[in-house]
């Protein structure tokens, strides 16, 4: 069950720079799912209670209570409430060069998910005005830009974190790392993950367990490659392929780095063992 706003092609002035398609709330309903292959909107949500799984590109993530997340226009947007747990939230969809440029200028694009901000007064602003002002679609327009631009604003401001905050964001990479370490990942990927930007995962996750976020993937995909030679019959390049390296070469260089010896050395002295 949603409440809807919905602003028809062509009601709002100057729609090229600024339009709000629709803003609205997401009650609780398990079944509830949205799935957009290539979308022309920007889509901005505060969750309210509850949580959902999300799909923007090739990133995924799960916001709960509290949580802010911003999906781009030009990648798939897929996006669905958790079953036992559905989220309620209030939501912007929106597009034109207004949106391009405050993405663009407040550097919006190393992040989708942004835990726990304070904004719930914000998009609670936004839904009121276009309802009380629906007849008025121009002051919609202006004063609807104007609060999606301090929104946005304030999503590019670095989060101040606790110690406790630290270890959950550090806490959240790891895992993300541990369940995709025979991928080929980024660190920008990961902190969009985690929901903090890169200098910020890596200062967190460097405190919280001694090493960085890419050495950690590393580790763990060299220790993947060592099983994979003690424990299976695989030959080394593919072992190689498994892990997404490059090319033999690549993989093989690597792991002498890590190991100190050959791929092929290393299964000889492990069989000897």
């Amino acid at each position: 069950m949603e409440h809807i706003i919905s602003f028809r092609p062509g009601r709002l002035p100057n729609e090229g720079r600024f339009c709000c398609e629709m803003t609205g709330i997401t009650y609780p309903d398990r079944n509830y799912r949205v799935q957009r292959p290539k979308s022309g909107i920007y889509c901005l949500e505060y969750v309210i209670s509850g949580s959902g799984n999300v799909l923007c590109g090739d990133e995924r993530f799960s916001p709960t209570a509290g949580d802010v997340y911003l999906l781009p226009a030009g990648v798939r947007q897929n996006y669905q409430a958790n079953p036992e747990d559905p989220f309620e939230k209030i939501w912007i969809n929106m597009r034109g060069s207004l949106c391009d440029a405050l993405y663009e200028q407040y550097d919006l694009s190393g992040a989708y998910l942004y835990p726990q901000r304070p904004l719930k007064s914000l998009f609670q602003s936004f839904l009121k005005l276009c309802e009380d002002n629906y007849a008025n679609p121009r002051y919609v327009s202006v004063r609807g830009a104007l609060i999606v631009h301090e929104i946005f604003a304030a999503l590019s401001e670095p989060k101040k974190m606790d110690d406790d905050q630290t270890s959950d964001y550090a806490s959240r990479a790891k895992k993300y790392i541990d369940l995709h370490a025979a991928e080929p990942l980024t660190v920008t990927q990961v902190a969009a993950h985690a929901g903090v930007s890169v200098s910020q995962l890596n200062r967190s996750f460097t405190k919280r367990y001694g090493i960085g976020p890419y050495r950690y993937y590393t580790d763990a995909r060299m220790n993947m490659a060592c099983s994979l030679l003690r424990n299976t019959g695989l030959q080394v390049q593919e072992v190689s392929r498994r892990l997404h390296f490059r090319d033999l070469h690549y993989f093989s260089a690597a792991f002498k780095e890590y190991a100190g010896v050959s791929p092929k050395r290393y299964r000889q002295q492990n069989a000897e063992d």
